[in-house]
């Protein structure tokens, strides 16, 4: 029986050990962005690379339905804006 308690001890130990050790806050304080400056680039980010661009792009569409419809009513169509 004290085989089997022995075999056991050695790797319990291992686990313990690693567990304790290897859970820890780093030191490493470097030049981090603040949270503010993060979320300012990825706003602007997403409104130049994809806001904008979709954008436009319904734009154009929109430009090319307007010129489908009014040309087929015959080009009497008027389109007021709000």
């Amino acid at each position: 029986m004290t085989k089997n308690t022995s075999g056991l001890i050695l790797p319990t130990l291992i686990i313990s050990t690693l567990a304790l050790t290897s859970c820890s806050k780093s030191s490493d304080s470097g030049n981090a962005e603040s949270f503010t400056d993060i979320e300012k680039d990825v706003v602007a980010n997403f409104v130049n690379n994809t806001a904008v661009p979709q954008y436009t792009s319904l734009v154009a569409a929109g430009i090319l339905l307007i010129a489908a419809v009014t040309a087929a009513a015959g080009g009497t169509l008027s389109i007021k804006s709000p």
